[in-house]
């Protein structure tokens, strides 16, 4: 997969002529984000996002997701547990997962988050299309 990082001498925190009008907020320093379009069968998945950090720290295989009010959200990652057969592990009758990131605090969870969903909005905003603001997920 190709590297994040922009060309050469590329300011990688952009203008704030460029980084506002979503909320005026300034794009997060140091953060990036590549987005892999995707739909699941449910339409609540629109793609795939590998997120690097300011401190250097990449992980793949977060995922955008939309609730069923329409807001945008970024879960934490997690795999679907498996039976020692192989099958899923399942839980009253659904599929069992379990956290492969966690935070120390909801706080740090919850700016995690916010600073993915800055990024996105500023580097793909159709995909925040039709989102209304909301204080809860859904």
């Amino acid at each position: 997969m190709a590297p994040i990082d922009k060309a050469p001498g590329a300011d990688p925190r952009r203008s704030a002529a460029e980084a506002v009008g979503f909320g005026g907020k300034l794009r997060p320093s140091g953060w990036r984000v590549e987005f892999r379009p995707y739909q699941n069968p449910a339409k609540t998945q629109l793609g795939w996002l590998r997120i690097e950090r300011p401190s250097g720290e990449i992980t793949d295989g977060h995922k955008l997701m939309i609730g069923p009010r329409g807001k945008r959200f970024v879960p934490e990652l997690s795999e679907q547990q498996r039976n020692p057969d192989g099958t899923p592990r399942l839980v009253d009758g659904k599929p069992a997962y379990r956290p492969t990131q966690d935070f120390r605090t909801k706080e740090i969870g919850r700016r995690f988050e916010e600073n993915v969903l800055e990024v996105l909005r500023a580097d793909h905003p159709e995909l925040f299309e039709g989102e209304e603001v909301q204080d809860e997920r859904g």
